[in-house]
């Protein structure tokens, strides 16, 4: 997997000194989040180019979004159309599904918190320490994300066989 993907990558230094630039960040999430789908689900997990996004938009109609405190302040958000989440749910439990659309949100959730913790695991070991609260959940088509951030936002989308979403993150210097 080519690390070095960035086509644009600002860097930020932490209060303690240690300095994680947004490119190692994204690295880290690029790393949790193929390791976490293929866990999970058995789905290969292709990030492409990570870039700065400009609007508020997420890329899918189900986001779930992490607060994120520490080191650096920000948000963690994971974006997945209605068609990635079902296509995860369906391959993961078969036909023994009750509730799609629970299930959906549940998995993306769920996804969400296993990313953020391996990659803020990962980053801690760089020395930047990061606290993440539970996500939460954000259902629709015509919604924004307002990121706790003033920071770029970094978007790293993804593609599997069959479909795709996004991952993104905000970390500013507290």
């Amino acid at each position: 997997m080519d690390t070095n993907q960035a086509q644009q990558s600002p860097s930020g230094r932490a209060n303690s000194g240690a300095t994680m630039r947004d490119v190692d960040i994204a690295n880290h999430f690029i790393n949790a989040t193929a390791a976490t789908l293929y866990t999970m689900a058995g789905v290969v997990a292709n990030p492409g180019k990570f870039y700065v996004k400009h609007d508020k938009k997420p890329l899918g109609e189900i986001t779930a979004i992490v607060g994120v405190a520490g080191h650096r302040v920000g948000t963690i958000a994971v974006s997945f159309t209605r068609k990635s989440a079902a296509d995860l749910v369906r391959g993961m439990l078969g036909d023994d599904i009750g509730d799609i659309e629970q299930d959906m949100r549940d998995l993306v959730g769920e996804i969400t918190n296993i990313i953020s913790g391996q990659a803020r695991g990962r980053i801690a070991e760089a020395g930047v320490s990061l606290q993440a609260s539970t996500p939460t959940m954000v259902v629709g088509d015509d919604i924004e994300i307002e990121h706790m951030s003033t920071a770029p936002v970094i978007v790293i989308p993804f593609r599997t066989p069959e479909s795709t979403f996004a991952v993104e993150f905000c970390l500013g210097e507290q």
